[in-house]
């Protein structure tokens, strides 16, 4: 086999691979690098995400409406099952309150029901919760009073509990006493509540202090013929000079009072030209009497005074006579001021009252006693029947069942299944 043998310094063949590779180079350069994206393709995994975003944005939204809707039903739901049970926790409040007044004063359901409706009157215009209204009327229904007149001094007292601060059965029995002690007066339930607010908004003395000492020296006062008036005026006159409250400042007169009989203080009086008696042999009032005495005082001895104090007023009133002695002899009586003011008196009590009537806080109260009394109103139609009836029902079961598991007489099956 021959051999073939391709000269390789032919210079034909050199230019021809030289040729070549410049031809590829020349390709080469011609080629375009710029890299080409796909914009559909980079755009609808954008799509995707996005469509996926909108989707889970939907979810919470109707996430979020289920639970507002799930909140909103179960507020309507707890606001009828609140309405309800105060409708009938009001419904038998104001049964109970009228049935405690209906026994003491033993009328007919038909005058108790418009005796109710009076109640709640009386409770709007002094702005009082009808519990507290309810106390006074049974307070004042024990005195054997009509509808109208004890409505008439509810009214009375809670306007004095309003202005005074005393809780109303304790501005009740305040006003009863002082009724019944100064009976012989004439004097109304309203003119002493009127008089009071008058005396309370001119001096330094409260309602309270007022109503204190006058329940606790009234009636003494009275049989010494001191007036309403002028028992209020020396409390006030003590009370602004001293401040030592009204309860102490009534015991105290009332012991002064008493004393002034007495025929050893009457005989230390009249020693020092104080009269204790009139022409026809009567004591004279006792008001009457220490006026004298202080004109008196100011001319006696030191000694004089000494003991003629401690004979009218005792050792533990001496202060209280003392201060009312140093007003009486002042260029500027508090005392003679306060009378004044006192029988002067109109309407002063009502107009206070119709002013706090105006205030926010008795609106909100005259607006819950309103509900109340539709609530009660309400109540009475719905539940008076039927009701009563389930809970007599209820009532008598749970007795059964109590007795199945007494110790006496109860059942052992049922015990022991509740032991199991």
């Amino acid at each position: 086999m021959s051999v073939i043998q391709i000269p390789t310094s032919s210079t034909g063949f050199k230019e021809s691979i030289v040729r070549d590779a410049r031809a590829a180079q020349a390709a080469v350069n011609r080629m375009q690098m710029t890299p080409q994206l796909n914009p559909k393709g980079m755009v609808q995994p954008l799509g995707k995400i996005t469509n996926a975003a909108s989707e889970f944005q939907k979810s919470m939204d109707a996430s979020a409406a289920r639970v507002f809707a799930f909140g909103a039903a179960v507020g309507v739901i707890n606001g009828i099952s609140d309405a309800f049970k105060g409708m009938v926790l009001a419904t038998a409040q104001v049964e109970k309150s009228l049935k405690d007044i209906q026994v003491v004063m033993e009328v007919s359901d038909q005058a108790m029901r418009k005796f109710g409706d009076g109640l709640f009157d009386v409770a709007r215009n002094t702005a009082t919760s009808l519990k507290d209204v309810a106390e006074s009327a049974t307070e004042l229904a024990r005195q054997g009073l009509s509808a109208e007149e004890t409505l008439a001094r509810v009214n009375s007292a809670l306007v004095l509990s309003r202005l005074s601060g005393l809780d109303a059965v304790k501005s009740t029995e305040t006003l009863t006493a002082a009724i019944n002690s100064f009976n012989k007066e004439g004097i109304t339930h309203e003119q002493i509540v009127n008089r009071m607010a008058n005396v309370d908004a001119a001096f330094a003395v409260s309602s309270a202090d007022l109503a204190e000492a006058i329940s606790r020296a009234g009636a003494v006062a009275q049989s010494s013929g001191v007036s309403f008036n002028e028992l209020s005026a020396v409390i006030t006159a003590v009370q602004q000079r001293t401040a030592r409250g009204g309860s102490v400042i009534g015991n105290g007169f009332k012991s002064i009072f008493t004393r002034i009989k007495r025929s050893g203080v009457r005989e230390s009086l009249e020693e020092i030209g104080v009269a204790t008696k009139n022409l026809d042999g009567s004591f004279r009032s006792g008001m009457d009497v220490i006026l004298d005495y202080a004109d008196v005082y100011k001319t006696l001895s030191d000694s004089q005074k000494a003991y003629t104090s401690e004979q009218l007023a005792g050792v533990y009133q001496i202060q209280n006579l003392q201060a009312l002695l140093q007003d009486l002899n002042s260029g500027f009586s508090i005392y003679n001021k306060a009378l004044g003011v006192a029988n002067n008196t109109t309407n002063e009590a009502v107009q206070r009252n119709e002013q706090l009537n105006t205030t926010l806080d008795a609106l909100f109260k005259q607006t819950t006693l309103s509900s109340q009394e539709l609530a009660a109103s309400i109540g009475d139609l719905a539940l008076s029947g039927n009701f009563k009836e389930i809970l007599k029902f209820l009532d008598s079961l749970a007795q059964k069942l109590n007795s199945l598991f007494s110790d006496e007489g109860g059942s052992d099956i049922a015990k022991n299944l509740i032991r199991g």
